[in-house]
């Protein structure tokens, strides 16, 4: 995803700075050009840029600068398609951690972990890299109603709720270099 589209999806929350990515995004041309002008490869097809298990969604969370006091609880957040609200199935931080099973900024083993019920967003120096997965089909790129609600999910004591966070479709072009 190129670095502008990337920074639409950027919400400053009084607490924490929250990027959501909704992993419905299609690629629907492709071409490489290599000699002068003549273009050498072009893939007409439809495809998904990022595809999830069948018959499920994932969600993308990057939370950063959390002021401590954040809970994550993945079972509590919604996907909301067409009016229909869909409670996530699942929850998965991803991370690097060591041996003895701490999690480390530097070195260790990077894996995706279950967050089984909650996980506390304690340390504001940390970036938390976070997974939700609905059990729905992906719904279109193209499709306009499509909203994602946290409000329970991931909530601090003294700090204002999530509001509720609206996906647009969105068109895109981004190049190789």
């Amino acid at each position: 995803m190129p670095f502008e589209a990337d920074q639409r999806s950027t919400l400053i929350l009084p607490g924490l700075t929250l990027r959501v990515r909704l992993l419905n995004q299609i690629r629907t041309y492709d071409s490489h050009i290599y000699f002068y002008v003549l273009p050498l490869w072009f893939d007409t097809n439809t495809v998904k840029t990022m595809p999830s298990e069948p018959g499920k969604t994932d969600v993308w969370l990057h939370v950063s600068g959390s002021s401590g006091g954040f809970v994550f609880r993945p079972q509590l957040a919604k996907l909301i398609v067409a009016g229909k609200a869909v409670p996530a199935l699942a929850g998965f931080e991803t991370g690097s951690w060591d041996q003895d099973g701490n999690r480390v900024k530097r070195g260790g083993k990077r894996e995706k972990r279950a967050v089984p019920g909650e996980l506390a967003l304690s340390d504001g120096s940390w970036s938390y890299f976070l997974i939700l997965k609905f059990p729905m089909p992906t719904p279109s790129p193209e499709e306009q109603d499509i909203a994602l609600d946290l409000s329970e999910a991931l909530r601090a004591p003294d700090k204002p709720t999530i509001p509720l966070i609206r996906f647009n479709p969105t068109r895109w072009q981004e190049g190789y270099t």
